[in-house]
């Protein structure tokens, strides 16, 4: 979707940041049973809607199984929207055929004509079990749509990690506020964490930058473009979707997938996780949605 912000047009160029994945790369087995590798996935899906203007959710799911992650962090998703998603729940949808248990964090809600509540959210899929969610309406500021952070407890192999996905608005001084919100939510429980999601904003910008003071960005020094603004090739120009993580992980590898099965391409990190003498014990939580 577009963005109120004045960015700079960069390269489409690819950049390493740490071992950089090969683009031919064959992405068809996770490593996430080695040595504490998560395969993690940043995907705005636009309720499934593509370049062509068609709403084609498993074709979203195809890029998703292609890449084989651990971990996918979705934004813009339909659960019993509207018509231009036939009212389906997608996250659900998604989960079922990627075989990945999943939770729902949705930022608006309407009723539907299904007789079902409708919602326009966040989601997160995983390969491993989702033990505790929780959705948090962030602060409104002078806008007229809510957003919402999604954290999720996740079991993986070797422990207990955190997962926080988002999608921030269009106003500078609100997602510069929603950041602080989520680094107080996300702070709690001292587990390793990852937090994941589009910006709607550049990686110089304040909004970023504050993330970083506290998680790496996994793309940090490096240009990943995931969005089109004004580009001359029609090919993305600039990155406004993230992953950040915490000390506990170090980047084995970063790159985006090409594709028309959204307006945004997604970005994928594999992360090493050493838990160290970090505790595996988490807090109270809701129980996933997808469970």
């Amino acid at each position: 979707m577009a963005f109120g912000l004045a960015l700079g047009i960069g390269s489409a160029a690819w950049f390493a940041n740490g071992p950089a994945l090969a683009e031919t790369e064959d992405w068809g087995q996770s490593p996430g049973q080695e040595g504490g590798v998560l395969r993690v996935m940043t995907f705005n899906i636009r309720h499934g809607e593509g370049l062509d203007g068609r709403v084609d959710l498993a074709r979203v799911a195809t890029v998703i199984k292609e890449v084989a992650p651990d971990l996918v962090g979705l934004q813009e998703v339909d659960q019993n929207w509207s018509f231009r998603s036939q009212f389906v729940e997608q996250a659900a949808w998604l989960a079922r055929e990627l075989g990945m248990e999943f939770a729902f964090a949705p930022a608006l809600h309407r009723g539907s004509l299904l007789g079902a509540d409708g919602g326009y959210g966040n989601a997160l899929l995983s390969r491993y079990p989702i033990l505790r969610s929780e959705t948090i309406i962030l602060p409104r500021l002078d806008t007229r749509e809510d957003r919402s952070l999604l954290i999720a407890q996740v079991k993986v192999p070797n422990g207990l990690v955190q997962v926080g996905v988002t999608h921030l608005g269009l106003s500078s001084r609100e997602r510069l506020q929603h950041v602080r919100v989520i680094r107080e939510k996300l702070l709690t429980f001292g587990l390793p964490t990852i937090l994941m999601g589009d910006w709607n904003a550049r990686p110089d910008s304040p909004e970023v930058v504050a993330v970083t003071e506290w998680l790496a960005s996994v793309t940090a020094g490096g240009m990943w473009p995931t969005f089109c603004y004004n580009s001359p090739d029609g090919k993305p120009n600039v990155q406004i979707d993230y992953i950040f993580a915490s000390p506990e992980f170090k980047v084995a590898g970063v790159r985006t997938v090409p594709t028309d099965a959204s307006d945004h391409w997604p970005l994928v990190a594999e992360l090493q996780l050493s838990f160290g003498s970090v505790s595996a014990k988490g807090g109270e939580g809701k129980q996933a949605e997808g469970e």
